[in-house]
């Protein structure tokens, strides 16, 4: 017997926010690049990178790759001189956490019987 799908099955959803097609084609690979070479280059502080994520992003639009939105919304809602601005009152500020020594995940505590909370059953 095979079964008959259900009703429905054919309605296309458009995927979940945040969530687009690769770029196989390379189409903004170029600019992707640019991106990665500007973390390493400021050892990975991405409001130092900013503008080039808001031109990666307005290529993946322009080339159909995502859905267009509008980049104030999506986190692209001052200047550049603003995002610099930024960076320099947190390193005023002190050290960030990081430098501080903190590691993610190590402040989850443990359940009973010693057992994480990521430690699953296999």
């Amino acid at each position: 017997l095979m079964s008959t799908p259900a009703k429905g099955l054919g309605i296309i959803k458009p995927p979940e926010k945040g969530v687009f097609p690769l770029d196989h084609e390379g189409q903004c690979k170029h600019v992707m690049k640019e991106i990665m070479d500007c973390l390493k280059k400021n050892n990975h502080d991405h409001l130092l990178c900013k503008s080039i994520s808001k031109r990666y992003l307005e290529c993946r639009m322009s080339n159909g790759l995502m859905q267009k939105e509008d980049l104030n919304l999506l986190g692209f809602d001052k200047k550049e001189s603003e995002y610099k601005s930024i960076r320099d009152s947190i390193k005023e500020e002190g050290l960030t956490k990081e430098e501080e020594g903190f590691i993610a995940g190590t402040h989850v505590k443990r359940r009973a019987g010693g057992k994480g909370i990521f430690d699953w059953p296999r």
